[in-house]
């Protein structure tokens, strides 16, 4: 019996432990650098930025550079209104605002081939509902498109 009240206490402290992390990336600025510092950490995605502001869900960021073998994705003032409670606990994500005055894209010229054969079948894992979109200035460059602004 003195076991199994033992393994219940290290349970029960090792939910609260999870709980006040997840609060802690979500609700605060630390948490929100942090979370991009793993994406740079695990992944082969490399994110640099500028005067990130704000949480995770109330994001502000002046410029933003997201860097992959593919592409490299340059944005300047860009703003992120969204609801990660909803991505993380019903597979859905509802973004109430996206907003970035500059968005330049490059395209790497070996990888686009493969990208547009890959892109046919892209399905996203979970929905995604976002209620307002706006971008002042959007440019595509690679290989086919030349250079594309809007």
């Amino acid at each position: 019996m003195k076991n199994v009240l033992t393994w219940l206490w290290r349970l029960l402290l090792l939910l609260l432990l999870l709980g006040i992390t997840l609060l802690w990336l979500v609700e605060t600025n630390s948490g929100a650098r942090s979370l991009i510092g793993l994406l740079n950490t695990f992944t082969n995605t490399q994110v640099q930025y500028t005067n990130l502001n704000g949480t995770l869900g109330k994001l502000n960021i002046d410029e933003l550079r997201v860097i992959t073998d593919e592409q490299s994705v340059e944005i300047k003032k860009l703003s992120l209104n969204w609801q990660p409670y909803q991505a993380i606990f019903n597979s859905n994500i509802t973004i109430d605002s996206l907003l970035a005055d500059t968005v330049n894209i490059r395209i790497n010229e070996s990888s686009l081939d493969e990208q547009t054969q890959r892109s046919k079948d892209l399905r996203l894992p979970m929905n995604m509902d976002i209620s307002n979109a706006q971008f002042n200035n959007v440019t595509f460059v690679g290989r086919d498109l030349g250079e594309i602004k809007r």
